[in-house]
């Protein structure tokens, strides 16, 4: 009998994780403005203007949510990370061709500013040469430079949608300077969502306009003060079959959360996002349970951050 020595290969079949499918509790949606008060009502541009480059959750809970994604997040298309920072949390296969992508798509925008600044300079020269001019010149056709150039880098964006190896990642967030650091990310919108409670339809308005395959929200969906308008937004937005993934932990900071949030247990904050995701239409709704925050990671540590998804798709004639 012999024995191999060569090292067993690492598994790719997705993590079993506790799921409990969530079943409508309400005939309407149950909450009031009076649930959505905040201790701290000041402006979120105030609160927020100072960047926090640093994890809301601990490292044990990062890995397991970065395992989450690794099999739940779609492999190719167009990812929102709304409420977004200088770290999403993706897997490093997902965040390595991310970055091809983001690269990909700058490149091409610089190319054509570029292209698009020189159009505009030729045609101011044209200008002077014109005005100089004493003879009356007939009218000349416009220059198709900046046509041609525009209609190249449409369709270099096209072909970068359509190829099977490109994630485009757009980040939504608060603070410019945490966008900024956020390496995976294409696009990066500043945007208060508890200003303007609607995920701006400018996402998906580009030359390559794809709905969203998914989105992606970690430990933030309690301080949205109007999550009902935010989610239905966000559906409208997505292409159907297209998923929504809410990272949920018991972290946060106490005067931004919406009041409820604070009052409850952490079963009942669950079941409160699955009430936001069906009342703003999603359906197929779950809670995942990823960590119940009982030691996991270890003695040294003593209990992890608890981190649970509650997540939802979008259906046929949903949005």
């Amino acid at each position: 009998m012999t024995t191999s020595n060569a090292a067993t290969p690492p598994s790719t079949s997705p993590p079993t994780h506790p799921t409990q499918r969530y079943t409508p509790r309400h005939t309407s949606f149950p909450y009031t403005s009076s649930d959505f008060l905040r201790a701290d009502e000041e402006p979120d541009t105030d609160f927020y203007s100072t960047p926090r480059l640093v994890t809301h959750i601990d490292d044990h809970a990062i890995s397991l949510l970065k395992e989450y994604y690794r099999t739940a997040l779609p492999p190719n298309g167009r990812i929102l990370d709304f409420c977004s920072s200088w770290i999403s949390h993706f897997p490093e296969t997902l965040e390595k061709k991310a970055m091809r992508t983001a690269w990909r798509i700058q490149a091409q925008e610089k190319a054509q500013a570029k292209a698009e600044a020189k159009a505009k300079a030729d045609a101011d020269a044209r200008d002077v040469q014109q005005t100089a001019s004493v003879a009356v010149e007939p009218p000349q056709a416009a220059p198709l430079t900046t046509t041609t150039t525009t209609t190249a880098a449409a369709a270099a964006a096209n072909a970068a949608e359509e190829d099977e190896d490109t994630l485009e990642v757009i980040g939504l967030g608060i603070n410019a300077r945490e966008l900024s650091a956020n390496p995976i990310l294409s696009r990066r919108i500043l945007h208060d969502l508890n200003a303007d409670p609607r995920i701006p339809p400018s996402i998906v308005a580009t030359p390559n306009s794809t709905p969203l395959s998914s989105s992606t929200c970690v430990v933030s969906i309690d301080y949205l003060t109007s999550p009902l308008s935010v989610l239905s937004s966000l559906l409208s937005l997505t292409r159907t079959g297209g998923t929504v993934h809410l990272a949920v932990s018991n972290r946060c900071f106490p005067t931004k959360a919406v009041g409820r949030w604070l009052q409850v247990s952490e079963q009942e904050r669950l079941l409160m996002v699955g009430d936001y995701l069906w009342w703003a239409g999603w359906r197929d709704v779950e809670i995942v349970t990823l960590c119940e925050g009982k030691g996991q990671g270890g003695w040294w540590k003593g209990s992890d951050d608890p981190l649970w998804v509650v997540r939802g798709r979008k259906v046929e004639g949903q949005g």
